[in-house]
């Protein structure tokens, strides 16, 4: 069954724990600026509702980025392009989502 319309979060984890408990290797900090730089586009494009992280440099920390899209298949299409996905720092979970209350 294709989901339809609407939101869908993302929850990234980093591949290497390493990556939030000691920090970013140098090769991996272009990776992370074009991850960056994606968001913001997304954002820029209305794709994206919202995108953080925890602040705990542990094992359990992990990032969501909440989108919206026309299915769970272009919700996990526009996740696979994010340079920290593609670049195989992250890994991404995909699932529907919908946001109950809204903030100010």
């Amino acid at each position: 069954m294709t989901e339809a319309a609407g939101e869908f979060i993302v929850i990234l984890t980093p591949v290497r724990t390493g990556l939030v408990v000691e920090g970013p290797l140098p090769e991996e900090m272009p990776v992370l600026a074009a991850h960056l730089a994606w968001l913001e586009q997304m954002a820029a494009d209305g794709h994206l509702v919202l995108a953080g992280r925890t602040q705990e440099a542990s094992p359990t920390t992990f990032g969501i980025v909440i989108l919206r899209a026309e299915g769970i298949e272009q919700a996990q299409a526009y996740a696979r392009q994010d340079p920290a996905v593609a670049g195989g720092l992250m890994h991404i979970q995909v699932r529907p989502f919908r946001i109950a209350v809204r903030g100010a």
